[in-house]
Formats: C-alpha cells, structure tokens, sequence
C-alpha cells in the first residue's frame, strides 16, 4: 500500500479465524531412502510448503516432522515438533528449523520410507512477527522471489522453476509435478 498504510483494522484481526490452521504434505518414496537422500526430499518438501504459505499470505510458528522408516529396516516413526520464536513464512527460517529437528531426531543409518511435514499454528501473514535477529530487509527480499516463483509456476507449470536440487538423482519434486494430483505450488 502507498505510504505504508495497512487496510486491516485491530477488529477485523482480532476476529479473524483461519480457514486451514496447518498445512500438511506428506509422501511414501519411490524407494527405500539413506539419511542424507531423505534430508533431500524433506528440504523439497518444505520449499514446495513455503511456497503455499507466501501465495496464501500465510505465516506459521510451529513445524511438525514425521520419518517413517522401511518395513525392511524394522519400521517405526522417528520425528517430532518444534515451536519457533517467531510467525514466518519465510524459506531460509524454516528450512534451518526442519533441518536442525531432522538432524535432532532422524536415526543415521536407518532406511526411510515415508516422509510428512506440517507447518501448524498457521494464520494470516498481519501476524508475521521478528525477533531481535531478524534480517527484515534480508526476509522481505526473500519474500519477493518466493512470490515471483509462485507467479512462474502458476503461469509456466509447476516444473517452469527448479532447483539444482531438484535434479539430483534422489530428488523427487519433479516426477511427482508431473503425477496427477501433484503439488500445486
């Protein structure tokens, strides 16, 4: 808005409610997954969830992981939540925060096979808040290029903008786009 005015009011956020309060993806892989392929795919999915946060102006503080391991290694789940210090949607605060809870509570050399994240807590981007580290110049930058990657992939197709990432051998955003039913971010 011009001027830095802001057209919601306190009434209307105070009495705002969210259509959805957390936003899931969750996906069995191709394949029996290593460690370090799987921390690939988890960090696809939370780009794929960021993506759907910035195009739904939506901000999160809370973030789930869940690590299904192969029935071949025994089975079982591994994961867990976390709360952040701060309601973002920001790509390089998330991703550093399922990185770190995957490093905390995903067993090294157990073979994975299902893999789900969640961003819970979820409300409209007006509650967005900082803490004292907080690069606000960096996060709105950032910001930015994740709305022009929404824009992209809405005009061009989901595959329109990928990451080197997202070439490599065990990576999985690109054969899953082209399922149907697919991400749609």
């Amino acid at each position: 808005m011009p001027g830095g005015r802001e057209p919601a009011t306190i009434a209307s956020i105070k009495k705002y409610r969210p259509k959805n309060e957390s936003i899931n993806n969750s996906q069995v892989l191709f394949s029996d997954y290593e460690y370090e392929d799987a921390i690939l795919v988890v960090k696809e999915m939370v780009e794929l969830n960021v993506l759907r946060l910035v195009e739904s102006r939506l901000v999160t503080n809370h973030i789930s992981l869940y690590i299904g391991y192969s029935r071949t290694d025994g089975g079982g789940w591994a994961g867990g939540s976390r709360k952040l210090t701060v309601r973002t949607n920001s790509l390089s605060v998330l991703m550093d925060a399922f990185i770190s809870l995957y490093h905390l509570k995903v067993q090294k050399g157990r073979l994975i096979r299902q893999i789900s994240i969640s961003f819970n807590d979820v409300l409209d981007e007006s509650y967005e808040s900082y803490d004292l580290f907080s690069d606000i110049e960096a996060l709105e930058e950032e910001k930015k290029l994740q709305k022009a990657i929404v824009s992209i992939r809405h005009k061009y197709g989901k595959n329109a903008i990928l990451k080197l990432m997202n070439k490599q051998e065990k990576a999985t955003t690109e054969k899953r786009n082209t399922l149907i039913g697919g991400h749609n971010a």
